[in-house]
């Protein structure tokens, strides 16, 4: 018989439709109870989870017994081929209660214990009170004081309570007081013959051009 020769239908790759394939990913392969194990560890990282106290403990295993499967590897090469760096040892001063011992506590996988979690919260706060010292606190007839009273949502005594209006007052009058009269012969003005839409006379043209000559100047001085 002429023609190509049919393939078995064993040897067919079955294709599934699109909805079924989101229904196979969607379906959760992995064993219930991998909670304990290397396996549940990488499960925890993969989901951007932090993994339980069973997992970590089992991480930390899987890792020692990484270390001693390649030590002992390495005992039974010849002498010339061996590795001469020791296994990594933990330092003599991590032990619990430092900062050192709160470290190893991370780098084997176990849950930090009470006594390095109380050493490492002390010294938090002993660095963070060296680099942001406590300021002296706001004394009654200010108005650093008056804020001191808000703050602890407490009733602001008088002399306080005077400060605040007296500094409200002072910006206020500061804001609102009119500004020094605009004299001819200065580039404010030149700006007030703009903006009123008069002509500018020779005094402020001239304090103008003068003011952009030394602009200028400043300018080529600075790219040279």
């Amino acid at each position: 018989m002429d023609g190509p020769t049919p393939t078995p239908l064993a040897l067919v790759k079955p294709v599934r439709a699109p909805k079924q394939q989101k229904a196979m990913r969607d379906i959760n392969f992995q064993p219930a109870n991998v909670c304990g194990t290397n396996r549940g560890w990488q499960l925890h990282r993969k989901r951007h989870e932090d993994a339980c106290h069973p997992c970590q403990g089992a991480h930390g295993q899987h890792l020692a017994e990484g270390r001693q499967a390649r030590a002992a590897a390495a005992a039974l090469l010849p002498p010339k081929e061996r590795k001469t760096r020791a296994p990594r040892q933990p330092k003599a001063s991590a032990v619990c209660g430092t900062i050192s011992g709160r470290k190893r506590h991370y780098d084997e996988g176990t849950p930090v214990c009470e006594t390095c979690r109380i050493t490492y919260n002390e010294y938090s706060r002993a660095k963070y009170r060296e680099t942001n010292p406590p300021k002296a606190p706001a004394v009654c007839g200010t108005d650093e004081g008056y804020g001191r009273h808000r703050w602890l949502r407490t009733t602001p005594c008088q002399p306080c309570l005077d400060a605040h209006a007296a500094r409200t007052r002072a910006s206020y009058h500061r804001k609102t007081e009119p500004l020094p009269p605009v004299e001819c012969g200065t580039t404010r003005g030149e700006r007030k013959h703009r903006k009123d839409g008069t002509p500018t006379c020779d005094p402020c043209r001239a304090a103008y051009n003068t003011y952009k000559s030394a602009q200028r100047a400043q300018r080529k001085k600075e790219a040279a």
